[in-house]
């Protein structure tokens, strides 16, 4: 008996192939997005996370407004928590690449291997002479190893020379972003690269920052609040027990060392400008003595000459003692200036930094989390859709083989065994659909991810895991809710009697539908649309599935074309409604006045403004989660009038005043609204507390925007170093102008708005891919709801269909008789999809919180035409695909099948 019961199952299977196909595509749909979505961020978690556990990268970070000395390294070494810890130089310098400046930080090669840069090519520096540049840099430039490079010559280096020959081409890896080209916006580093030297290049015993690895952290993973809560216990340790005393000691040893300076340079002027009178003084009596002599009656011309000559030393002298009493007058109010600025010293300041320091480090978890967003939102819709498609199919199921459970419940088989058999069905469909789920989401899926991930990362490699909880609980999750639809589906039948279940079911009772009730309407529909109506509510649940499955399918079809709208309309609205200017340019602070006077006369500028361009530190709390940020600073309030739009984020005109104007972006991640307290820090390490005056829109990128008297009050001087310019309407080359411009002695860097659209262009060509990668899961989906709810309804009324067959309906009319119900209820499922869909597509664009992207939601009313059409276009394949179904039914067979 049970090598009978196995045969039926498997008979069971291959006689209902279709529809077992059907639970199995499902599952595989659902169980890939699930998965897919989940492991691709996972993947790419795990990848940044090993690279830096190779590379050594710091727990710890501390950096000093005084700067660090070996002291304050020896006080962190009694940490019992620290295993590693090292002093690092860092300075900025200028080099030009190709006629125009780049801003490289040049930094030192580890000895302890803290932050250890990949190798590419090559190998470290080991001397003096000796530098490894990044991958950037040697593309740009075409630059091999044994090359040689010289940095513009800087006064304030402390590097030995300014010429090194470059030994290895590497990636830092506190920068694993791609920042150049198309992904450019997403930048707000300082520096332009990064380059690396050996310590013995610095000429220098005081540290930009010490870098610190802790004890354990290497089997933890980074992103995880586990290292988090490692980490901050620490840095609160250091916080606590030494960085007061720390920040003391140095501050007072910078004053002790700047007193000793004033005094001893004091002493030294001193004795300079007494040795000076006393010459003078001397030549004074000496002049003096001339002139006792020559006051001696006499009237010869030798006495005359003497006479003169004495006159002309008098005048000298008296000269020499003017400019000896200024100079004096001078040097003695510049040594009170140093004794004042002495007495003002400003006190060191430690800040004790985690990882989150790094941009490009919390770019990994904030993409992850945004893409996650949309991992855990449309597996929800294809899991809902799965239930429904399986509850029918099962329950059909049921229904044709009522006299088989009977026979089955005669034969003495229990309730258990019967369910058993359609449990084992759709859990065989379940897991053999979830295993291929798990291939497409662990494998395939992830791997169609890093072509987007590659091209905002600077990985070497991408890792591939398996995370056992979504790849079991996925799987597990699905085999659950259709295993309990197999169960429900099997609890009404098996309540009867062998002898009920034997009996064929009575047919649905067929009912008068509204319409009906207005004869002047129904009297004139044929009789093949008053049949229609009549079974569209005859057969309620397979209607409510096939609306339902179809609304599901159109809804995520429809946000897959609102994110594609919603990354297309970023571009006009940054930079068109909200950056209106036509070019922008960064100027070293002393050639500020010589570019200014030269854009006046510049044929192809319309009009400019100076402006102050910064980058600062924001963030909403002390020990809290930081961004960095680009800083416009306007002379005046009107001045902002015409170069940028500013607005709120209900997106009304706002003026600039007095405060803070911070971009939504950087608002919405870090959690702040208009009045809360933040916190500034300039690249001085100038730390304010301010309020928020107002959240202005932004889409690309994150911005503070302030006028001149509210920089002053925070920042101390105000010195313009940049421009917004408008091009002349006629003029068109804009991009040439831009690279010209930036080739100039003095520029930092220049760009025009046209060079920037085209690089957003490039960068969200990917979005397409990934809307592609959504509508064709959707589609599927729709398909699959379509084909099995329409086979079903086919399945069930065989004998009804057979029966008009035999009244003499034409092909073409049993065809209609049915299609047009399939139709009707997909265009429902539409118009009740296209709301649903928009509602979606707000929930989502509001998850996706990007540091560098603000998602406006926009769907574009050719969208809801192409969502609505290729519903109805799967409809009609179906549709073409079921009409062989139907030529295929056996008139005699059908209307004999009871018997």
């Amino acid at each position: 008996m049970r090598q009978a019961y196995q045969k039926d199952i498997w008979r069971t299977i291959v006689k209902t192939k279709r529809r077992f196909l059907s639970i199995l595509i499902i599952t595989v749909l659902g169980v890939t997005m699930l998965t897919g979505l989940k492991a691709g961020c996972v993947d790419l978690r795990q990848s940044a996370d090993h690279f830096y556990d190779e590379q050594n990268l710091y727990d710890i970070k501390v950096v000093s407004t005084l700067g660090l000395t070996k002291d304050d390294v020896k006080a962190l070494a009694r940490f019992k928590e620290i295993q590693v810890l090292e002093g690092s130089y860092e300075e900025t310098l200028v080099l030009t690449m190709q006629k125009q400046k780049q801003r490289i930080g040049v930094k030192t090669v580890s000895e302890q291997g803290i932050n250890q840069p990949y190798i590419k090519v090559g190998r470290l520096p080991e001397k003096a002479n000796e530098i490894a540049v990044s991958e950037k840099y040697s593309k740009a430039v075409h630059a091999k190893l044994n090359d040689s490079i010289t940095f513009d010559e800087a006064k304030d280096s402390v590097l030995h020379q300014q010429t090194f020959i470059i030994t290895g081409i590497i990636l830092d890896p506190m920068n694993i972003s791609v920042d150049e080209g198309a992904t450019s916006f997403r930048s707000t580093s300082q520096v332009d690269d990064t380059f690396f030297v050996s310590k013995s290049a610095y000429d220098n015993n005081i540290y930009s920052s010490i870098y610190i690895t802790l004890k354990d952290t290497k089997e933890l993973m980074c992103y995880e609040k586990t290292y988090e809560q490692r980490v901050h216990a620490s840095m609160d340790k250091i916080g606590k027990e030494i960085k007061q005393s720390r920040e003391n000691a140095r501050s007072k040893a910078m004053k002790q060392k700047a007193v000793a300076t004033y005094q001893e340079n004091k002493k030294k002027m001193d004795r300079q400008f007494s040795k000076a009178q006393e010459e003078l003084d001397a030549a004074k009596a000496a002049v003096q003595a001339a002139q006792q002599a020559v006051d001696q009656p006499a009237s010869n011309a030798q006495t005359q000459q003497a006479r003169e000559k004495v006159l002309q030393e008098n005048l000298a002298l008296q000269k020499q003692q003017q400019s000896l009493t200024k100079k004096k007058r001078e040097a003695y109010a510049q040594l009170a200036t140093a004794k004042e600025a002495i007495d003002t010293m400003p006190k060191a300041i430690w800040y004790v930094q985690d990882r989150k320091a790094i941009d490009s480090y919390t770019s990994v978890q904030s993409d992850a989390s945004s893409i996650e967003t949309v991992g855990t939102a449309f597996p929800i819709v294809f899991l809902a859709v799965a239930m429904l498609i399986s509850l029918t199919t099962i329950t059909r199921m049921v229904e044709e083989e009522r006299g088989l459970i009977g026979t089955y419940k005669a034969l003495g088989f229990s309730n258990l065994a019967i369910y058993g058999k359609y449990v084992i069905y759709a859990c065989a469909a379940c897991l053999l659909g979830g295993i291929l789920g798990d291939v497409c989401g662990f494998l395939l899926l992830p791997k169609f991810l890093f072509t987007i991930f590659q091209v905002l990362y600077k990985l070497p490699v991408f890792t591939l895991c398996f995370d056992y909880v979504y790849g079991v609980g996925g799987v597990a999750l699905f085999v659950v809710c259709i295993v309990t639809t197999a169960y429900l589906a099997c609890r009404v039948e098996l309540r009867l009697t062998p002898a009920v279940l034997m009996r064929p079911k009575a047919p649905h009772s067929g009912s008068r539908v509204l319409l009906e009730r207005f004869p002047a309407i129904w009297k004139k529909l044929s009789f093949l649309n008053k049949v229609t109506l009549r079974n569209l509510f005859r057969f309620k649940k397979r209607m409510i599935m096939t609306i339902t499955g179809i609304m599901g399918c159109t809804a995520l079809v429809l946000c897959g074309f609102a994110i594609r709208d919603s990354v297309n309309d970023l571009m006009p609205g940054q930079y068109e409604k909200l950056y209106q200017y036509d070019f922008m340019s960064v100027v070293k602070e002393d050639a500020y006045a010589r570019i200014h006077a030269s854009l006046a006369k510049d044929a192809a500028i319309k009009d400019y403004v100076g402006i102050r361009i910064d980058t600062v530190k924001v963030k909403a709390a002390m020990k809290g989660q930081e961004e960095t940020v680009q800083l416009m600073v306007f002379p005046d309030d009107k001045a902002i009038n015409g170069y940028i739009g500013l607005r709120n984020r209900e997106g009304e005109a706002i003026p600039l005043k007095d405060g803070i104007y911070i971009t939504q972006n950087v608002a919405s991640v870090l959690g702040f609204d208009v009045q809360d307290h933040i916190y500034l820090q300039n690249m001085a390490f100038i730390e304010k507390e301010v309020p928020v005056k107002a959240i202005v829109q932004n889409y690309l990128g994150n911005v503070i925007y302030m006028n001149q008297k509210t920089y002053a009050a925070l920042f101390g001087k105000y010195q313009p170093n940049g421009f917004l310019a408008h091009f002349h309407s006629a003029y068109q080359k804009e991009i040439p102008y831009a690279k010209d411009f930036a080739k100039q002695q003095d520029v930092l860097s220049a760009v025009s708005t046209k060079k920037l659209k085209q690089q957003f262009a490039e960068a969200f060509s990917l979005i397409n891919v990934v809307v592609y990668l959504i509508t064709f899961m959707a589609a599927g989906l729709a398909f699959v709801v379509l084909f099995t709810l329409s086979t079903t309804n086919i399945s069930e009324r065989e004998r009804e269909l057979a029966t008009i067959k035999v009244l003499g309906f034409y092909e073409r009319e049993v065809h209609l008789y049915v299609n047009k119900e399939i139709l009707i209820l997909t265009l429902f499922g539409i118009l009740l999809g296209l709301p649903l869909g928009r509602v979606l597509s707000g929930m989502l664009t509001d998850a996706l919180r990007m540091p560098s992207i603000h998602f406006a939601i926009s769907v574009h009313g050719l969208s809801y035409v192409y969502a609505a059409g290729l519903s109805l276009l799967f409809a009609l394949i179906v549709n073409i695909i079921t009409n062989r179904t139907l030529n295929d039914i056996h008139m005699v067979e059908s209307l004999k099948s009871l018997e």
